[in-house]
C-alpha cells in the first residue's frame, strides 16, 4: 500500500512530491524485484516499476499513479532507505544485513558502494572465504540467523 499524504502535510521537498497532485513521491525502481524490493513495495516505501519496461527517467511516482524525474541523489537515498534491513529474517522478523566474502571484491560488480553500505551498518565483511561460489549472505542482524 502505497502512503497517501495531503500537500503541505509532511517536509518532503517539492522535488519529491507530485507536480500534479502534490502528494509525497516514493522512489521507482525498475527492474526484476528481488525480494527486498517486493517487501519495501508492499510496506508502501518504493514503487517496483517492474522489468517489462522502458526507463523513460521517472525516477519517482505518486499514489495516483503519476510519475516524474527529479534529483537521481535524492531518488538513491531514497530507495537506500527502502531497502535497508531488507529481507527481514523469516525467524524473528529482524533486520538483515549483508555479509560479504573477501573473494567477492573480485568478482561482483556490486561492490560499487560497499564502503558505504558498510559505514552505514547495512554490509559487513567476513573474516573467512565462506562456502564455495557464494560471494555474500544476508543475516538476521538480531539472531544471526542466515536468511534464505
Amino acid at each position: 500500500m502505497i502512503r497517501d499524504v495531503h500537500p503541505g502535510a509532511s517536509d518532503v521537498p517539492d522535488e519529491q512530491r507530485c507536480p500534479k497532485c502534490g502528494t509525497d513521491g516514493l522512489p521507482v525502481l525498475i527492474g526484476l524485484a528481488d525480494e527486498s524490493a517486493v517487501e519495501a513495495a508492499a510496506a508502501g516505501e518504493l514503487i517496483s516499476g517492474g522489468c517489462m519496461r522502458l526507463i523513460d527517467g521517472n525516477t519517482w511516482g505518486c499514489s495516483s499513479g503519476h510519475e516524474w524525474a527529479a534529483d537521481d541523489q535524492a531518488w538513491t537515498q531514497a530507495v537506500n532507505r527502502a531497502l535497508a534491513g531488507r529481507p527481514r529474517c523469516r525467524g524473528c522478523g529482524g533486520a538483515t544485513r549483508r555479509v560479504v566474502y573477501p573473494r567477492a571484491l573480485a568478482y561482483l560488480s556490486e561492490t560499487v558502494g560497499l564502503a558505504e553500505e558498510i559505514a552505514a551498518g547495512e554490509a559487513e565483511m567476513a573474516a573467512d572465504d565462506g562456502p564455495p561460489d557464494v560471494y555474500s549472505i544476508r543475516i538476521c542482524r538480531d539472531c544471526r540467523t542466515v536468511a534464505a
